[in-house]
């Protein structure tokens, strides 16, 4: 068997050297040499031989599966602001919570107090606010709590008051209409209960509430749990209340009463922080919600405090304070919304914003406008005095690019990131144009798309078809047979200096002013192994190569930091490790079954590894987990993401984020996410969705490319994802 995988692999080598480097035919190679495994003795080598000229052949004429941008239907969803739209008659003045639905991309505000109780349902689209209608709603009443749940789709309300009398009750939100629901178990009625959203643990945090409560609840999505943690805040109502992503804590400040105390929440207990600096404690008559946000693209906590100047509060203004996970930090925009209490806020993920609505306001002072923070400035959205319809588009407004494809898309940080298009349409024939574009604010919008290299013929395998950047300035494009680079941004790309015959499937990479680069040397109808150069100045000069062992065949190739690399080989899953600039490797022997036809590897320190074995039969998917190097390995659960029975083009991906944190999917699948080594997986992705691409930048900022050139983007992780504006391209 391993002298047929052998024989497969050299004899693929060489006839990829004389077509270039087709996508995903190894791996079908492999899977029919194995399954013909009873052939031996001397047919042996024309079995492999002739395998590996039929597979190749057939691809040539075949065309890349790529895909079409606004192929598919999608969602309706936030479109950009032109104008300020005006607050719609009887929504605001009132006091009331509001809650980010991820899912659907939209703030949602429910009842609160305002001329009267109420109990209707608006929506923010970040242009405008709009009334819902839906066949059952919660009772009219003020102080519910509300979160989004982003595991289960679903908004959150739990409880509230009307008229004095407590409410406990459980609804949830599914973009459409509300829900009772009647778990075994529940918190006891009340009012001004502090909720958000843990996703580590993928539950619901509820603390406090009146009267007079410190008691700490989880809710799984069909059941609320008392928990029973050591230390507890002293007891309170309207705390504020979220959970800080980039720390990996729950956040607890204030409450009614004058509190200003900052608690955290690590999932089994809490503890009292004692920053150098704190916001003060807010004044209030009476009991009213107030609200703080995670900032997911600044990676802080905010908070907005009202602060009286006098007795009569008429000369109230509102402090904007931050906090990092150490200290609160007083923010001074240069304009900030009117002074209100009983105010509510959401962080708006799709526009990457901090929404502020509501409350009442000191002394005749507007109420009535919606402001969004940016993490400078506030901005008035929505408001009096505003226009009841969006302005006219400006000229040269950035348009939907209405046929071709987005082959890759690749991130540094939240904000910055490029895509790879081309100008063909489905399928890919002839010679198309390949080239770049980037977005420097979280793909909202994006430069005019920069032409990378000659055109080109998609079919042959040598064409453009990933884009890695290393850091701001430096990035690579490359496909089977070309490679190009760039050092300003993207603005101008030139050769990336070395000529093999062809590259690796995902042969170059890199982080910082480190840069890897794998490839096949040898002639034509020749077989030999794999060679790797490292760069030490992003790529602008390359190492002499070092030669991989015969028969290790690249596909994944894994930056750690900016000394590490991790390559794995197809179809065994073999390994070779460097974490000192490729000066020294260890080589790392698969525990995938010997009739694996392909090993997926993941990592993030070298340390931790992670390999999914995809086999030919039904359950012959496992996932091993080591956690020290590759020196042992531990089998993990993957029956709760990997298909059945996959197809032979079947395309998987994995990703490691953290230690112990790693993401799945795949054409079949959405979106699975583990935080306990692979023991038990989630789903995280969006349902309906089937995804080829995932990149994490960091521990939080990551985007997914689905089928259909659609971009989804994550802040925590993976935890949550939520989908990008379609994509607009300003005309050449």
């Amino acid at each position: 068997m391993d002298e047929l995988r052998r024989d497969v692999n050299e004899a693929f080598d060489q006839g990829q050297a004389e077509l270039g480097d087709l996508g995903g035919v190894r791996e079908r190679l492999v899977q029919n040499a194995l399954a013909a495994r009873e052939t031996r003795g001397d047919n042996r080598v024309h079995l492999a031989a002739g395998l590996a000229a039929i597979l190749i052949a057939a691809l040539v004429i075949a065309t890349f599966a790529y895909v079409r941008i606004g192929s598919q239907p999608r969602p309706e969803g936030p479109g950009p602001v032109h104008t300020l739209n005006p607050s719609p008659v009887g929504l605001w003045p009132r006091v009331a919570n509001l809650a980010y639905d991820s899912t659907r991309g939209q703030v949602l505000v429910f009842g609160g107090s305002g001329a009267t109780v109420t109990n209707d349902t608006w929506l923010w689209d970040g242009h405008q606010w709009m009334l819902q209608t839906s066949a059952a709603n919660p009772s009219p009443r003020q102080g519910a709590a509300v979160t989004d749940d982003p595991h289960h789709h679903v908004v959150l309300l739990f409880g509230g008051e009307y008229q004095g009398i407590p409410e406990g009750d459980t609804w949830l939100w599914n973009g459409s209409s509300w829900s009772q629901q009647f778990p075994a178990h529940s918190p006891s009625a009340r009012a001004g209960a502090a909720l958000t959203y843990d996703p580590v643990r993928q539950v619901v945090l509820l603390f406090g509430g009146l009267d007079a409560l410190n008691d700490t609840w989880a809710w799984n999505g069909s059941d609320w749990t008392k928990l029973a943690p050591k230390t507890s805040p002293p007891a309170r109502s309207y705390a504020r209340l979220a959970y800080d992503s980039g720390r990996g804590d729950a956040v607890l400040f204030g409450g009614f009463g004058a509190l200003q105390d900052t608690w955290t929440w690590d999932g089994t207990t809490w503890t009292e922080r004692h920053p150098a600096g704190s916001p003060p404690a807010m004044f209030e008559a009476t009991p009213v919600p107030q609200q703080m946000v995670y900032d997911v693209a600044r990676k802080v906590i905010v908070l907005v405090d009202i602060i009286a100047h006098s007795e009569s509060f008429a000369d109230s203004t509102a402090q904007t304070w931050t906090w990092d996970g150490n200290t609160w930090t007083l923010q001074v925009p240069v304009a900030s919304p009117p002074a209100r209490d009983g105010y509510g806020m959401a962080y708006d993920v799709l526009h990457s914003v901090t929404v502020l609505a509501g409350g009442w306001a000191s002394a005749g002072a507007d109420a009535t406008s919606t402001w969004s923070w940016d993490g400078a400035s506030w901005l008035m959205v929505g408001g009096p005095g505003a226009v009841a319809s969006p302005s006219p588009a400006p000229r040269n407004t950035p348009v939907p690019l209405a046929q071709g494809a987005v082959l890759d898309a690749d991130l540094l940080d939240a904000s910055n990131g490029w895509i790879l298009l081309s100008n063909c349409i489905v399928p890919m024939t002839g010679i198309c144009h390949y080239s770049v574009a980037r977005t420097a604010d979280g793909g909202r919008t994006w430069s005019k798309a920069v032409q990378v290299g000659p055109s080109a013929d998609p079919t042959d395998g040598g064409a453009p078809r990933r884009v890695q950047f290393i850091n701001t300035n430096d990035g690579f494009v490359f496909g089977g047979t070309t490679a190009f680079a760039t050092h300003d941004g993207g603005r101008t790309w030139g050769s990336v200096g070395v000529h093999p015959v062809f590259f690796a499937q995902n042969g170059i990479t890199g982080s910082g002013s480190r840069a890897w680069l794998v490839s096949y040397p040898c002639a034509k109808g020749s077989s030999c192994p794999y060679e790797v150069r490292s760069s030490v100045d992003a790529g602008r000069t390359w190492s002499s190569p070092y030669s991989l062992p015969g028969g290790f065949s690249p596909l994944d190739e894994l930056a750690i930091g900016n000394q590490g690399l991790l390559i794995s080989s197809v179809p065994s899953g073999d390994m070779a490790l460097t974490l000192d600039g490729g000066a020294t490797w260890t080589f790392i022997k698969t525990h995938c079954a010997v009739n694996t036809f392909r090993a997926l590897v993941a990592t993030v320190d070298g340390n931790e590894l992670w390999e999914l074995c995809l086999g030919y039969q039904k359950g012959s998917q496992p996932l091993f987990v080591s956690e020290d190097g590759g020196k042992s390995w531990a089998l993990r659960e993957t029956s709760q993401f990997v298909p059945q029975q996959p197809p032979p083009d079947y395309s998987t991906i994995l990703v490691s984020t953290r230690a112990g944190t790693a993401l799945t999917a795949s054409i079949l699948n959405t979106i699975q996410i583990t935080h306990d080594g692979g023991v038990t997986w989630s789903n995280a992705g969006p349902d309906g969705f089937a995804f080829q691409t995932i990149r994490l930048a960091n521990a939080s900022d990551g985007w997914a490319l689905d089928t259909n050139s659609n971009l989804w983007v994550t802040n925590d992780g993976g935890d949550h994802w939520t989908q990008l504006p379609e994509i607009s391209i300003p005309p050449a």
